[in-house]
């Protein structure tokens, strides 16, 4: 949805909400509705808005409530939230889960993905969540991102309409980012609802409750249209975002590379080409690069490092032109813990990889029965399969001792109708087998002789002939194969 949402003038009321929803949103009047559910002011004001609605449409609403356990009385609040539905006669869900967070991770940020991922968990495919984010809290959101010092797209702030989450189809919208913290106390007061006041909202150590309750009503004592003037900045920030996306969407395309995909891969290998052969490095240069990553990481589905790392990949592609590079990001306990590798002119995105982070020098030899298995110690799984080129005769395997190895550097192979045998790190150059690969892909041993590498193929007298199906191992991320 491409909206704009125009600050009203008029006060808050059902038939406000109505058109905005039904006209502006472009909503159906048998919607079903799963209102994001606190019980503070605004989650209030924005469920009797629309419990008033019922009359008049045949929308269905449910009231979801997260208990985030993050104060003492969170539990004497939710059964209060029930009691206020079952007032207004809305169907009311919760659900209490623990936050915690590691040392330099926001406890807010994760209690918003939480709850986010919670609320994706419990929307069927008609479902719209909607939130009671207003247009204060739009304009705090524009000033944290800017003393943080962030792009464009973190300025846009608070969108009026996304997926809940990342490739979720359920929609999150925002249909009170028109009206003002104000107004929505006003109807609150006429319409004599009670609601929660958590105290954390007023505890000043935290960056927005410090913006909420000490600068903006400074700035808006100087500058009284403040939150307008705020919410319309950050629009065009969103407007400019919204260019910026497509831009980045035509580079994605035109540079992701399906053909290069390995093994570990998340996505599609991206090629950086056009941005490498550059005269010198210069700033738009590497801000077109690390927005692309940015892009390219977004679009997979994983949240992106900082700006700070983004530069310091940049600087070793471009400025220093390695040849290899890896930004790792998210944190080394992180179960979403991240690799951006560059290789061959391209960058790869993978997860950690066990087997080399805890092998040491501790090199596997595992006798295969060519059954399918999984093998923890490097996260892959192996199966076999047929193989058009570049497979092993099957008679070859036959009565034979097959092995699994890893590589230890140093082994020499002898390609099929080759006298003599050469290095396998330089077939592995000459094939552009990512380094990683090579250290956590096994070979296959036929009775103490390297038969078959990963990205080379069938080797010496064991290597399938063009006029007959070999076979081959075939190996998965052992997340994907489970």
């Amino acid at each position: 949805m491409n909206l704009k949402i125009k600050q009203s003038t008029t006060d808050f009321s059902a038939q406000a909400l109505s058109r905005i929803l039904f006209e502006n949103f472009g909503l159906a009047e048998n919607t079903q509705f799963v209102v994001a559910y606190s019980g503070g002011c605004d989650s209030q004001v924005l469920l009797h808005g629309l419990a008033s609605l019922r009359n008049q449409s045949n929308i269905n609403i449910i009231a979801a409530h997260f208990d985030h356990g993050l104060q003492h009385q969170s539990a004497i609040w939710t059964k209060q939230c029930e009691r206020w539905c079952n007032e207004f006669e809305v169907r009311f869900v919760s659900v209490r889960r623990t936050i915690n967070a590691k040392l330099g991770e926001s406890i807010e940020a994760n209690a918003r993905d939480a709850r986010y991922h919670w609320l994706d968990e419990i929307s069927q495919p008609k479902h719209v969540v909607v939130s009671a984010h207003h247009a204060d809290d739009q304009a705090e959101t524009f000033l944290l991102n800017l003393f943080q010092g962030k792009e464009i797209e973190q300025l846009a702030g608070v969108s009026p309409a996304r997926p809940i989450v990342h490739g979720s189809k359920t929609q999150l919208i925002r249909p009170l980012l028109g009206f003002s913290r104000a107004q929505l106390m006003s109807y609150a007061q006429l319409k004599k609802l009670k609601w929660i006041e958590d105290p954390m909202n007023h505890d000043i150590r935290f960056y927005r409750n410090y913006i909420r309750h000490e600068l903006m009503p400074t700035l808006s004592h100087r500058w009284p249209g403040i939150v307008i003037a705020l919410n319309r900045a950050a629009d065009s920030c969103r407007r400019i975002a919204e260019c910026d996306r497509a831009k980045l969407s035509a580079l994605h395309e035109s540079g992701c590379c399906p053909q290069f995909r390995g093994v570990f891969c998340l996505t599609d290998p991206l090629h950086l080409d056009q941005f490498l052969d550059v005269p010198q490095v210069n700033e738009k240069n590497q801000f077109e690069v690390t927005g692309l990553i940015r892009y390219w990481i977004h679009n997979a589905g994983y949240a992106s490092p900082s700006n700070g790392q983004l530069a310091t990949l940049y600087h070793q592609i471009v400025a220093q032109q390695a040849s290899q590079a890896t930004l790792e990001f998210n944190g080394p306990d992180s179960p979403d813990n991240l690799a951006a590798r560059y290789y061959n002119r391209h960058l790869y995105l993978t997860k950690s990889m066990p087997g080399q982070k805890s092998r040491g020098r501790r090199y596997l030899t595992m006798t295969w029965n060519m059954q399918a298995m999984n093998i923890p110690e490097y996260g892959i799984a192996v199966e076999i399969a047929n193989a058009e080129s570049g497979g092993i005769q099957r008679r070859a395997m036959q009565g034979k001792k097959i092995q699994l190895v890893w590589r230890k550097g140093g082994e020499r192979v002898r390609l099929n109708n080759r006298q003599h045998h050469s290095s396998l790190k330089k077939l592995f150059q000459a094939s552009c087998v990512p380094p990683w690969e090579r250290d956590c892909l096994p070979f296959l041993k036929i009775d103490d002789e390297i038969a078959w590498v990963h990205g080379i193929g069938g080797l010496g007298e064991y290597a399938a002939d063009s006029s007959n199906l070999g076979i081959r191992p075939q190996f998965s991320r052992l997340n994907d194969a489970d």
